[in-house]
């Protein structure tokens, strides 16, 4: 049976690869996600359970647009009889990842294609054999960090091919795609598709593009303005080629760890982009820092902040600082302890040619990200003790704190600045 589509198309899905399927297929549809309970019933096998996800999503949207087709869609995959859903955290993603690691499983996708108006209900569904190569330890942390598995079913996109190319015969040529995973392979014609699948890299600026998603969906997921957080790409063992192409990405704020490999870079850079020193400062390399940099994040000390205050009027200019924060306590990081912040500030204030803009910190590193928010929101408290403190000439505008594992975590607790550099450029070489 051939569906002719005279009427409008609903998407009961939010999935990036379902609209991008139907908009290749050169169809007009809006997208109206659809909100089921998505845990599989007992006794119920992956075929029936995405069969009934998918017609579920489709008859929830179209009993709202009865003359409107409804197109819902899932997607599992089973391994040893074990259905892995939509990894809800990096750990999550990572275990599920390990298990699929060179191993053939199964990717069950069903289609549901529903007019209410006209009584019509289709449903379909694809199996299709899968076979993963053995994932390196590499390739598993850059794509664990690239934002891609986290709303996917077992940690990675397949499409698969099925009541699909009834809505419109150029579906036909779709087959099994995903984003940072390509595959290869022939068609068995019942089975599905047998496909080897491999790791790639995507281009710096589609990672750019992944973040600033991920930074909007967590700013508004608290009610902040996503253009108040800004994205500064961390570019330490970074090529000036590389950061071109971020440049051109749309990327205007750059942090740098180190004074010479910073003044070799951004020498070979002409565009005129914001540079942020974000790593330890010696005082023996401020002289160069003040005419490299528009920010400085890591100033812990009075002795550095003396110094930079020194070089900042010989050279005629007020240096832009945050005061590094020692949240955690731990011996490896720099920072003052929260405890003598305010002290620290004060003192700050009286140097004329430093402007102190806000804090900075950084949490210790955990598989959880939700382990980094205590500290998060124990910066965002000194902040604002900070600012009840009234200090003459002080501004705290800014909280620079959450990268790659944690910066959502960092958004929803009140980051203006947040420092990412895997994410964007991938694990450094």
């Amino acid at each position: 049976m051939m569906i002719t589509l005279n009427a409008s198309l609903i998407l009961a899905s939010a999935s990036p690869r379902r609209q991008e399927l139907l908009r290749s297929a050169g169809l007009k549809f809006k997208i109206i996600p659809a909100h089921v309970n998505e845990d599989h019933l007992e006794g119920e096998t992956p075929s029936k359970h995405v069969r009934r996800l998918s017609r579920d999503k489709a008859m929830a949207i179209a009993r709202q647009y009865q003359h409107s087709w409804v197109l819902g869609a899932d997607t599992i995959v089973v391994i040893d009889g074990m259905i892995l859903g939509k990894p809800r955290n990096k750990t999550q993603a990572k275990n599920m990842l390990m298990k699929l690691s060179g191993r053939e499983h199964t990717v069950f996708t069903g289609f549901s294609i529903i007019n209410s108006g006209k009584s019509v209900c289709r449903t379909n569904v694809v199996q299709s054999a899968v076979r993963f190569k053995t994932i390196r330890r590499d390739e598993m942390n850059w794509y664990i960090n690239c934002a891609e598995p986290y709303d996917k079913a077992g940690g990675y996109a397949v499409q698969g091919k099925g009541l699909l190319h009834q809505i419109h015969p150029r579906f036909l040529h779709q087959c099994h795609r995903t984003t940072a995973l390509r595959s290869s392979g022939r068609i068995k014609k019942t089975e599905g598709y047998h496909v080897e699948l491999k790791i790639m890299e995507t281009s710096i600026a589609d990672n750019i593009k992944a973040i600033r998603q991920r930074i909007a969906a967590a700013a508004v997921k608290c009610q902040r303005e996503p253009d108040a957080i800004k994205l500064l790409a961390v570019t330490k063992t970074v090529s000036p080629a590389r950061v071109g192409e971020a440049i051109a990405a749309g990327i205007t704020a750059f942090g740098e760890n180190y004074v010479q490999e910073a003044k070799e870079k951004i020498t070979a850079i002409d565009r005129r982009v914001e540079w942020h020193m974000i790593g330890y400062l010696q005082t023996n390399k401020v002289k160069y820092v003040v005419n490299l940099f528009d920010y400085i994040h890591s100033v812990d000390r009075m002795e550095l902040a003396r110094e930079i205050n020194k070089r900042a009027a010989s050279a005629g200019r007020k240096m832009n600082i945050l005061v590094e924060i020692n949240i955690s306590g731990e011996s490896t990081k720099s920072g003052i302890p929260a405890v003598h912040a305010i002290e620290l500030i004060k003192a700050i204030s009286s140097l004329e040619n430093l402007a102190v803009k806000g804090l900075m910190t950084m949490a210790p590193y955990s598989d959880n990200p939700e382990n980094s928010r205590p500290y998060f929101s124990e910066l965002k408290n000194l902040q604002k003790k900070i600012i009840n403190e009234g200090i003459p000439g002080i501004e705290m505008a800014e909280l620079s704190m959450g990268m790659t594992d944690d910066f959502e975590i960092a958004i929803e607790e009140g980051a203006t600045i947040v420092r990412i550099g895997r994410a964007i450029f991938g694990e450094r070489k």
